[in-house]
Parts: structure tokens; sequence; C-alpha cells
């Protein structure tokens, strides 16, 4: 952990301070580690609502499609699994994307900025 490393730097002739310092930042984190995964929860209840913008499904949709020779009816269970494979691909990307973003606001920038207070 970067800011238990910072603090032994600083503090490293000060043995009370140092293990008072790395009691609190083992707090912090274990609080913006809780937060994140609230955040992160409800992000995937978010995803269980079923939208996706019109080109980015029709996008994804067709590239399902593609991937198959056969042409099926609507309403076939072939035409549902390709509708499926379009929304689980778009789902993944949004949280493949949305996760690290979470991470870092929650794991180092709110941490960082309450170790400054």
């Amino acid at each position: 952990d970067i800011f238990a490393v910072v603090a032994e730097q600083h503090f490293s002739a000060f043995i009370n301070l140092f293990k008072a310092a790395k009691v609190i930042i083992a707090n912090m984190s274990n609080k913006q580690e809780t937060e994140a995964e609230k955040l992160l929860q409800a992000q995937i209840k978010v995803e269980g609502v079923v939208y996706s913008q019109d080109r980015l499904y029709s996008d994804s949709l067709s590239k399902a499609k593609t991937n198959s020779p056969k042409a099926f009816a609507i309403g076939s269970i072939q035409e549902m699994s390709y509708h499926l494979q379009a929304y689980y691909k778009i789902v993944s990307n949004r949280l493949a994307d949305q996760i690290p973003m979470v991470i870092r606001c929650y794991i180092l920038n709110e941490f960082a900025d309450k170790l400054r207070i």
C-alpha cells in the first residue's frame, strides 16, 4: 500500500506515530473499499435494467448475426439468442469501462483527499 510506505518514510523515527498512522490508513482504506463495493453493486443493479442506445444495440446485434450464416425467423430461439448476445456484449463493455473508474475514484482519490485532512 503506497500510503503505508509514505507513512513509514516520514514517521520511521517515531514508532508510535507510525503505528497510529498505519491504523488510521488501514481503517480509511477499509471504509473506501466498502464504499467502492457498494457503488459497484449499485452499478450492476443499474445494468439489470435493459437499456442501450439504439445505435450500439443495432451494431452489436448485426455483429452477432453475421457470425451465423443461417437466417432465422423473427421470434425464433436463435433470433432471441442474437439479442441476448448483443446486449451481453454492451453490458460487459460498459462494466469493463466503469469498474476501473470506480476503483480509482474511491480507492485513490477519496482516500488521498481524506489523508490530506
